[in-house]
């Protein structure tokens, strides 16, 4: 179990990340930016949560998805309520592709786990605070 949170991730070819093997990952508010492959590429049995990260000029956002992956691209999205008890965070699209998931299967490996806080996607204020000497 992996949480990516808060990240700039940018000016990068592919495979940011790659996921593989029985990996879960709640991907929230993070900034993928500048990438002239793919951001995410995941393999048989991983499971993903996008939750309020922003994807900018991403070529392929998601590629060979042989997992399970819940993006919502609605803000407010109830579908997780069930699970987290809370609604998801939307994803934000600037020049790139919607990575369309909507496959609830991926909730299921943290419903007994801790979440992280989630805010709305905001690049600005992701670049404000994630990157070289930003703690």
């Amino acid at each position: 179990m992996i949480t990516l949170k808060g990240n700039n991730i940018h000016h990068t070819s592919g495979r940011s990340p790659k996921l593989g093997g029985n990996t879960f990952l709640h991907a929230v508010n993070n900034l993928f930016a500048s990438n002239n492959g793919n951001a995410f590429d995941t393999n048989t049995n991983t499971k993903v949560l996008l939750e309020g990260n922003v994807f900018k000029n991403v070529k392929n956002t998601l590629i060979n998805n042989g997992g399970a992956i819940f993006a919502s691209t609605d803000k407010d999205d109830a579908s997780c309520t069930p699970v987290l008890k809370r609604a998801c965070q939307a994803n934000y699209y600037i020049n790139s592709p919607k990575i369309t998931g909507n496959d609830i299967s991926a909730l299921d490996a943290i419903k007994d786990h801790p979440i992280p806080g989630v805010g709305p996607a905001n690049a600005d204020k992701i670049e404000e605070k994630a990157g070289v000497g930003k703690l």
